[in-house]
């Protein structure tokens, strides 16, 4: 392949990614819609890189934006170093720039919002892609080649590896020091709501030790609407477990809030007097002062009862 084919595609690339980045950044997601006309919108609270368990991804609102945008400018640290030459300092300074600029347009177009947390991860993402470039360069040779563009995607898959480990790591070794034992969700009364705490039907136990003083323990949301739940935390545990499914009905779901924030949502939908799949809940909850928890059945008149077992949380060493 010719340089100036190679320049071209390039180009094009980098064209239809600065493209698509633009468009969700400023209108993707329903953004216009959305728009807050006359407010400035801005959080400037660095929060914690979340845990990425995969398992759950999907279904945690706050681990999959920050996975979004941290994937999202890993292709900007490799095209950038590309299109411009420039040393790292001034490549690395002009992005911080960027982004900085970006996210202040979000707050005064009310297209979004000025959050510190983006710009950590947006630049976590672009400094991954220009590592790898770097790496790719120094490994594949000056000529942008098979073996060049191989040493490249290799180091960016592993340093993004690396990152996205990192926090679980860190997470289990917090966890070491700083873990308690658990209490079950049963013996812990809430502020607000009604707990029934039952036995799990035959089918619906999981695996783990019979004698477990809480494992047995079901919660059942059998009524119509949404049944709330909430506990007050104050800061002295850190991560919440349990297990879920929807039981007989054509759907239902729970939603697991932490200090007014969602952190953890599923639904399931299917014909009437099915058993959904079992999801395993967890999330971390540490400095958290509130959990409310949100069983949903829909309004139809559905039969069938939304059910949480195994829920529990674990305690911070005092």
């Amino acid at each position: 392949m010719t340089s100036i084919i190679r320049h071209r595609l390039l180009n094009a690339a980098a064209a239809f990614y600065f493209a698509l980045l633009l468009y969700f950044l400023f209108f993707g997601f329903g953004r216009s819609e959305k728009a807050a006309k006359g407010v400035y919108l801005y959080n400037l609270s660095l929060e914690a890189i979340a845990p990425f368990r995969f398992a759950g991804l999907l279904h945690n609102p706050f681990m999959l934006f920050q996975l979004g945008n941290y994937l999202a400018f890993i292709p900007c640290g490799l095209l950038l170093p590309m299109l411009i030459r420039w040393g790292p300092l001034k490549l690395i300074g002009t992005f911080l720039v960027g982004n900085l600029l970006v996210e202040t347009l979000q707050l005064l177009t009310g297209l979004g919002r000025f959050d510190i947390n983006d710009v950590v991860l947006n630049t976590s993402g672009f400094l991954t892609g220009y590592a790898a470039w770097v790496i790719g360069k120094y490994l594949g040779g000056a000529v942008f080649g098979f073996k060049r563009i191989a040493y490249t995607a290799a180091s960016a898959l592993l340093l993004a590896s690396i990152f996205l480990a990192a926090p679980s790591a860190a997470e289990r070794m917090v966890q070491r020091y700083a873990e308690a034992g658990e209490i079950a969700l049963e013996n812990l009364q809430p502020s607000e709501g009604t707990v029934r705490w039952e036995k799990v039907p035959a089918g619906l136990e999981q695996t783990g030790a019979a004698d477990d003083p809480y494992a047995p323990k079901l919660h059942a949301w059998s009524g119509e609407g949404t049944e709330t739940l909430h506990y007050e935390l104050e800061g002295g545990y850190i991560r919440f477990q349990a297990y879920g499914t929807v039981e007989g009905g054509t759907g239902g779901g729970m939603t697991f809030i932490v200090d007014g924030e969602p952190v953890y949502e599923f639904s399931f939908q299917g014909a009437d007097g099915d058993i959904f799949d079992t999801e395993k809940v967890e999330f971390d909850v540490r400095n958290a002062r509130e959990l409310t928890i949100e069983l949903s059945r829909p309004e139809d008149g559905s039969n069938g009862s939304v059910l949480l077992w195994e829920a529990g949380l674990v305690e911070r060493k005092r």
